[in-house]
């Protein structure tokens, strides 16, 4: 217990490394928020063209007219699906290079662009690996709701339930796995042990997890005095401590899952 507490204060500490995180996590969350504007771009771009005039009332009685105005539509579609696939992989390998440069910044890591290609095979891997497992609950849930009308239900809860949990798990998963494969840059390998140690040593998580719960409760307590100041003043010193925050939790957590492995 003495041990883990003086991890946890040692891990309080700003310097150059835990401002350069704290600057690529901004940098994640503004790539969010304009690959969010480009889709809904293009959408809005794309969708009042099938939606025009055109493709209603009485013009759709002719036949001619109809099957040229669903080839216009199709191909709008297309379009879209495109420009949403092609934002989505970009936004994702960004995603990934970012993610990237964080970790080795926090585990003192030298970049090298064939461990960078390593990694986003590595988050390709894990994200197709979550999704599948996601996908399952899912399922189970739109079919149930299905069935019922759309009235809530307790199978319908007991399924939300296990996504839920599925999701926290991952969460709880994914630091342990990039903190291993920066470490070891063997991709199976840290696959496997991730899961060995997440689950096996579970136990020795739940301690420092606490800790950083208690963290989160200080900090929103201690953020209420910004209520006394404007709008704006309290926007900025809320997204600035919650970018703070995640970025400590990795130096922290970095540090207990070293420890264990």
């Amino acid at each position: 217990m003495k041990t883990e507490f003086e991890t946890y204060k040692q891990s309080f500490r700003i310097n150059n490394r835990f401002l350069y995180t704290l600057i690529y996590d901004l940098l994640l969350f503004l790539l969010f928020f304009i690959s969010i504007r480009l889709w809904q771009y293009s959408a809005e771009r794309i969708f009042p063209k099938i939606n025009t005039p055109g493709f209603s009332g009485n013009y759709l009685r002719d036949s001619v007219a109809l099957q040229q105005i669903s080839s216009s539509a199709v191909s709008e579609l297309t379009n879209f699906l495109s420009i949403t696939l092609l934002i989505f992989i970009s936004f994702f390998i960004i995603f990934s290079t970012i993610k990237y440069l964080i970790w080795n910044i926090v585990l003192k890591e030298k970049n090298k662009i064939r461990n960078w290609i390593r990694f986003l095979l590595l988050n390709t891997l894990w994200s197709v690996i979550t999704f599948l497992i996601l996908l399952i609950p899912m399922t189970s849930m739109f079919k149930t709701m299905e069935k019922s009308g759309g009235v809530a239900n307790d199978a319908l809860a007991f399924q939300a339930s296990i996504f839920w949990i599925l999701i926290i798990l991952f969460a709880y998963l994914t630091p342990i796995l990039y903190v291993l494969f920066i470490k070891n840059k063997r991709l199976f390998f840290s696959l496997k042990k991730t899961f060995l140690l997440g689950i096996l040593r579970i136990r020795y998580f739940i301690f420092p997890y606490l800790l950083i719960i208690l963290t989160l409760i200080t900090i929103s307590i201690v953020l209420m005095i910004t209520k006394l100041f404007p709008q704006i003043v309290q926007s900025i010193f809320g997204y600035v401590t919650l970018f703070a925050f995640i970025a400590w939790i990795r130096f922290y957590i970095s540090k207990i899952i070293l420890k264990l492995s």
